[in-house]
């Protein structure tokens, strides 16, 4: 299983004092589950903040959006792509 958090994670957002967000997938192994991030957004032209789940296409790659990020305006949001 495959998510986002809205904050969370290593890269600060523009300065501000809240964290950026994170993609993490969540795995059953046997009875035991584990959590790993698999990004951690940084702000600036890499987003943050996503608002929503991931979707996965069939080669395995996650996608997705985020609030704030991107090309000009801060507010504009990105859509972004993860290879797991």
């Amino acid at each position: 299983m495959y998510g986002t958090t809205y904050a969370g994670g290593t890269g600060k957002c523009q300065g501000l004092a809240s964290y950026c967000g994170t993609v993490f997938k969540i795995a059953l192994t046997g009875k035991v589950y584990s959590e790993s991030v698999l990004w951690s957004f940084g702000g600036a032209n890499d987003g943050w903040h996503p608002t929503a789940g991931v979707i996965l296409d069939k080669a395995g790659n996650l996608y997705g959006t985020t609030e704030y990020g991107g090309v000009g305006t801060w507010a504009n949001g990105v859509v972004f792509e993860v290879t797991p």
